[in-house]
């Protein structure tokens, strides 16, 4: 939130959302190794002779879904003429993979939707939606993942981060 913030004065934070994510989508051809995937493998028989039909967001959402940045939504069929021919794949995806965990988290907490595959709702939280949130129930323990990092140390300065930023944020902007 700092970094979102900095140190303008004359920002204005109403209505300003934390942790805003991308409503990415994906692919795949109804058979698979035959035509193409372009959201899990990367593969079938187009993609290996270059006639893939994978564009740069198919390509940016396989990234982040490997690095753990996106929460998946949901998947429609995609028809002509009453014949399904591919699916498609939705995702919010985030700018970290921490993100998305308080995403995850916050909105399971809250009671925030996600939408559907037709209407994906990727919206960051607000400042008065973070305030709600008990950070002792957040358990962020997902977004890091390496082992030789003491977790519950790490955790504990996050926490304590958001924890000074909300306060921060109050002392700055008056009552959340």
């Amino acid at each position: 939130m700092d970094r979102d913030l900095k140190d303008d004065e004359n920002i204005d934070i109403t209505g300003f959302k934390f942790f805003s994510g991308k409503n990415l989508r994906c692919f795949v051809n109804e058979l698979k190794d035959i035509t193409y995937d372009c959201c899990n493998r990367m593969g079938g028989f187009s993609n290996d002779l270059y006639l893939s039909k994978c564009d740069a967001e198919e390509l940016a959402l396989f990234d982040m879904k490997e690095r753990g940045q996106c929460h998946y939504i949901g998947s429609k069929d995609k028809k002509i003429l009453g014949a399904k021919i591919s699916k498609k794949y939705v995702y919010c995806c985030f700018a970290s993979k921490l993100a998305r965990v308080f995403q995850e988290k916050a909105r399971k907490e809250l009671g925030i939707s996600w939408g559907s595959a037709e209407d994906p709702n990727c919206q960051g939280r607000r400042r008065e939606d973070i305030a709600k949130v008990d950070m002792r129930k957040i358990d962020l323990t997902e977004a890091f993942d390496d082992p030789k990092i003491d977790i519950s140390e790490r955790l504990d300065r996050v926490t304590k981060k958001l924890e000074g930023s909300l306060a921060r944020l109050k002392g700055r902007f008056g009552h959340l």
